[in-house]
C-alpha cells in the first residue's frame, strides 16, 4: 500500500512540480461540477441538420438539428430515387438543439432495403438535407 501511495506521489509531483496537484484537480473538479453546462443554456444561431450518427447504420440513426426560433419543422427520409419513404416529424417545435431518432422503416413500418437515402429537414426558409446509408 505504501508503495501504491508513493506511486501516485509521485505522479502529482510530475504534472506540475508540486505536491499539492492532487488538491488543484479536487478543486477543478468541484469548479467544473459546480458550473452548469453551457450547451444547454445556448439557443443555437442559426438553422441547422447535423449528419446522422452512425452513418452507416442499422438498425437505427439518431438525427441532430438546430433550431434558432419556434419553427414548424418537417423532417422527412426520402430514397435516392427521390420517394418519400418516411415523414419523421411534422410539427412545431422551440427553439433550441433537438434529436430524433430514425429506425429503418418506412411509413408502412417495413424495413428499408439497404442503400442510400437523404434526410430533409425544412423549417422556415431553411432546408437542409443529408445523406444517409443503411445497411443490413
Amino acid at each position: 500500500m505504501e508503495l501504491l501511495q508513493d506511486t501516485f506521489d509521485h505522479l502529482n509531483q510530475n504534472l506540475d512540480g508540486t505536491s499539492s496537484s492532487l488538491a488543484k484537480t479536487q478543486a477543478l473538479h468541484t469548479t467544473l461540477s459546480a458550473t452548469p453546462d453551457a450547451t444547454q443554456a445556448q439557443t443555437p444561431t442559426e438553422f441547422a441538420l447535423e449528419p446522422g450518427y452512425p452513418n452507416p447504420f442499422n438498425p437505427s440513426t439518431t438525427i441532430c438539428y438546430h433550431l434558432p426560433e419556434d419553427a414548424q419543422v418537417s423532417i422527412r427520409i426520402y430514397n435516392i430515387l427521390g420517394q418519400e419513404v418516411r415523414t419523421l416529424l411534422q410539427s412545431r417545435k422551440e427553439a433550441g438543439v433537438h434529436t430524433i431518432h430514425w429506425d429503418g422503416r418506412n411509413d408502412s413500418v417495413q424495413s428499408v432495403t439497404s442503400g442510400t437515402y437523404l434526410v430533409r429537414l425544412v423549417a422556415e426558409d431553411f432546408v437542409g438535407i443529408q445523406k444517409l446509408a443503411f445497411v443490413k
